[in-house]
């Protein structure tokens, strides 16, 4: 018995793999015994080689594939056309600047390419038309091209909390700051729905994932954060599945890689054995985020157990905790080792966020308890404040609400973030998020909100106790503010003119999206009914780079050694500033290129003698590099970078490069450069040259 079926398949020029199985009554379930490869091609067609952006105003040379798989050479009329009159065609003769038609000779089985130079007048997306056509066939394609501007993109959000516990409205009225001399169409407004409270989640947290790597110190930070992001995306769904998984995969190697810095004791330390003894910070650092990896990977309890024992013997009759060993990462201790009363607040969270502990230690952690509860009038700093108030509130004790209370009138309200947070540099962060920690254990969601709002704006892009801690405070709020009490409306006016109506309940998706008029510089939000959300408006503009002032000293130089081909440039940069020890937060160095020409991110290389780069990515289709440091300060760091040319284009416009404070978008330096400049003539081809008059 035998089937048949006729099917089409998409033609190009694809290769398809078939397989099939059948089901028998008799005889089963059969699969073919290998798959079967089915080639399709277009016997013609048109197809173009794009580069993945173009700067505005640059001539640049299109390049047409025409494809010939019939039996005869095809005398072919190839036409290039601007259908929204978004570019121009720069060539001699050309009636039309917006359409331009050449007459070539297509081979038998083959292809022939033809150039167009434009020249692109709009910014965004444009779309180019292209038509091969003869007496046998034809075929036409369309495609998009990325247009961006010649000057620096500045983008900015609004955010504002909707807290509706029961019925009623709220109104809001958001300026958008869009200067009146921006580049022409550069303006763009998007308006930001989020059914949940913590809106959308921290910037680039994918990115923060790390392999296991350094000493006992070095390796655990990197295992905590791992584990921190992991518990943030169970609660925001903010990763891929394929970065949970490597998540996981780096959680497994770094528990392993852990055991070699475990000493018989069940201690921890910075080189493992080979230290004289254990660290008290570290083996607590350790037991706690061992334990809180432990719904990702297998942990072995028993290790943890002993873990416990070996911290309550590093303690004296009065309850304090006490350092045996050396923490030598200032990343890895902070602010821990700074007082005696910080160290025993945070082994004894640690006690008291596992309950098998809590039953085989009662007496130990009661100590801790009574010992830093006697410190309510004796205490002042308010780091060590958050840390005794949440470890108090955890343990359910009598003084948890007296040190509360002096936490709460201790805080601190930032007007442009509208919220509430607790300035003590240079842990801050840390700070404000024990602080986040011990209202949600009190029950106070409401003000929890406020202090979220100045949490979610922090950097958290280094490994330290600071983004452990933000981290996770923002984590267990996410599992506190559940966004199915939502019923409400919202309406989206400019001038008293309606512009949208939005209906959010449980049953709608959690973030909607509206592209606003660019021309809009106010708008009015009014919502009425009942739940907690968040909506912002996000929007860029461009401006020229020379009107940004400087807040780096920023110098760029096209070594001897660049060609037509290769950029080789040398950049460096520090901050502008007169103190010697003063440096700026997490600071990256973006490089563009002139058009065409990509980078690779391996071909940057480190002149600092420290070696000050953090890590290297590339952008928009490696038409940009960008350079990440962990600060700049008065001394100047410099790299080379190598660009290497894809794509022909003459006359282009200066290129720049950006150097900006990751936490501080005011902090920021532009400087422009001239690349090798090549002329029309340089890059034309055969017949085309003559339309150019070269």
């Amino acid at each position: 018995m035998s089937l048949s079926s006729m099917d089409k398949l998409p033609d190009l020029i694809t290769s398809w793999l078939v397989s099939g199985f059948a089901l028998s009554p008799t005889k089963g379930l059969g699969f073919m015994s290998q798959p079967q490869t089915a080639k399709v091609r277009k016997p013609f067609y048109v197809m173009a080689d794009l580069p993945y952006s173009i700067k505005r105003n640059d001539e640049i040379p299109i390049h047409v594939m025409v494809y010939n798989f019939m039996g005869d050479t095809l005398v072919t009329d190839v036409t290039l056309a601007s259908k929204n009159n978004e570019f121009e065609i720069i060539e001699k003769g050309s009636v039309n600047d917006m359409q331009k038609t050449k007459v070539v000779a297509v081979p038998m089985s083959g292809k022939k390419t033809v150039m167009f130079t434009i020249k692109a007048k709009s910014l965004g997306e444009i779309a180019l038309k292209m038509q091969a056509n003869n007496i046998v066939t034809s075929d036409e394609a369309e495609y998009a091209l990325r247009v961006v501007p010649e000057s620096r993109l500045i983008k900015k959000t609004e955010t504002r909390f909707i807290e509706l516990p029961r019925r009623r409205t709220l109104d809001y009225e958001i300026d958008i700051d869009i200067p009146h001399n921006i580049e022409d169409g550069s303006a763009n407004i998007k308006f930001m729905l989020y059914g949940d409270v913590l809106g959308p989640p921290l910037p680039n947290i994918e990115s923060l994932i790390r392999s296991p790597a350094g000493s006992g110190e070095q390796n655990m930070l990197i295992f905590a954060y791992n584990t921190a992001i992991l518990d943030y995306h169970s609660e925001t769904g903010s990763l891929q599945d394929d970065v949970v998984q490597t998540a996981v995969n780096y959680l497994k190697s770094g528990y392993k890689k852990q055991m070699s810095f475990m000493h018989t004791d069940s201690s921890y330390s910075n080189s493992g054995p080979t230290d004289l003894i254990g660290s008290t910070l570290l083996t607590a650092f350790v037991t706690k985020w061992f334990m809180k990896a432990d719904k990702y990977i297998d942990v072995d309890k028993r290790m943890v157990a002993a873990a416990f024992r070996w911290l309550a013997s590093a303690q004296k009759p009065n309850g304090r905790s006490i350092e045996f060993g050396v923490v030598k990462h200032p990343a890895m201790h902070g602010e821990l080792l700074s007082s005696k009363l910080a160290l025993t607040s945070y082994v004894l969270i640690v006690f008291l966020e596992n309950e098998a502990a809590i039953v085989e230690h009662k007496a130990t952690v009661q100590k801790m308890m009574n010992y830093l509860a006697k410190k309510l009038n004796t205490t002042t700093d308010i780091y060590e404040i958050a840390l005794i108030t949440y470890a108090l509130t955890l343990g359910s004790h009598p003084m948890a609400k007296a040190f509360f209370d002096k936490l709460y009138h201790s805080s601190e309200f930032d007007k442009e973030i509208n919220g509430n947070y607790w300035n003590r540099p240079p842990v801050s962060i840390e700070t404000t998020g024990y602080a986040l920690l011990t209202f949600i254990e009190f029950g106070k969601l409401k003000q929890a909100t406020t202090i979220m709002r100045w949490l979610k704006q922090q950097n958290y892009s280094t490994s330290t106790p600071q983004a452990f801690v933000g981290i996770e405070a923002l984590t267990k709020l996410a599992n506190q503010k559940s966004p199915f009490r939502n019923d409400y409306r919202l309406m989206l006016r400019h001038h008293r003119r309606m512009l949208n109506v939005m209906e959010m309940d449980r049953t709608k998706p959690r973030k909607v999206e509206l592209t606003l008029p660019s021309n809009i510089r106010t708008l009015e939000v009014h919502v009425e009914g009942i739940g907690n959300s968040m909506f912002q408006v996000i929007y860029q503009y461009s401006m020229d780079i020379e009107k940004s002032r400087s807040s780096f000293k920023l110098d760029v130089s096209a070594l001897n050694s660049s060609t037509y081909y290769e950029q080789h440039l040398k950049v460096c940069a520090r901050y502008a500033t007169k103190q010697l020890n003063e440096t700026t937060n997490a600071v990256m160095v973006e490089v563009f290129f002139p058009s065409g020409f990509i980078a690779d991110e391996e071909g940057v290389q480190d002149l600092s003698l420290k070696g000050d780069i953090r890590k290297t990515d590339v952008r928009f289709g490696a038409a940009s590099v960008v350079v990440h440091y962990d600060s700049l300060g008065y001394e100047k760091s410099c790299f080379k970078v190598i660009a290497y040319r894809r794509f022909k284009a003459a006359m282009h416009r200066s290129a720049y490069v950006v150097v900006s404070d990751d936490s501080n978008p005011d902090l920021v330096a532009v400087k422009s450069y001239e690349g090798m400049v090549q002329q029309i003539c340089d890059i034309c081809q055969e017949k085309d040259c003559l339309t150019l008059s070269c």
